[in-house]
């Protein structure tokens, strides 16, 4: 007669490091693409911001024949939240023929391909590749 075995419930160490392989392996590819796409969002959200202060720009140039500085632009109706965050430093650069804006990475952002996102009423978004 055979001994009757015992019936064991759960799992082995090697069916459970199996599992943690496998959930190892799945971070690893999701991770990454996770934070790609979150660079990507924030990035979406600068260029909105950067579009939005260069319409202001060309609003506050048709009333006073010139150009506004950053703290103008928030202030003209409807205001504007400030678009500072902690993923993008924007600036302006004005004087009576043109303006740039920028938005420099900081923060997680600084990792983004694209760098800093620059418009102009001349040279319009660069690089071309990120717009």
């Amino acid at each position: 007669m055979h001994p009757q075995r015992q019936r064991q419930d759960g799992f082995t160490l090697i069916e459970l490091m199996i599992g943690v392989v496998v959930i190892a392996l799945l971070g690893a590819i999701a991770y990454p693409l996770y934070t790609a796409q979150v660079q990507k969002s924030r990035r979406v959200e600068a260029q909105a911001s950067l579009l939005e202060l260069a319409t202001r720009q060309t609003q506050w140039r048709s009333r006073h024949l010139a150009y506004a500085s950053l703290s103008d632009l928030l202030l003209m109706p409807p205001a504007m939240a400030d678009p500072d965050d902690s993923h993008y430093a924007y600036s302006v650069s004005a004087d009576a023929t043109g303006f740039e804006i920028t938005a420099a990475p900081r923060g997680a952002q600084v990792d983004d391909s694209c760098g800093t996102l620059r418009l102009a009423q001349d040279l319009g978004g660069e690089p071309a590749a990120c717009w």
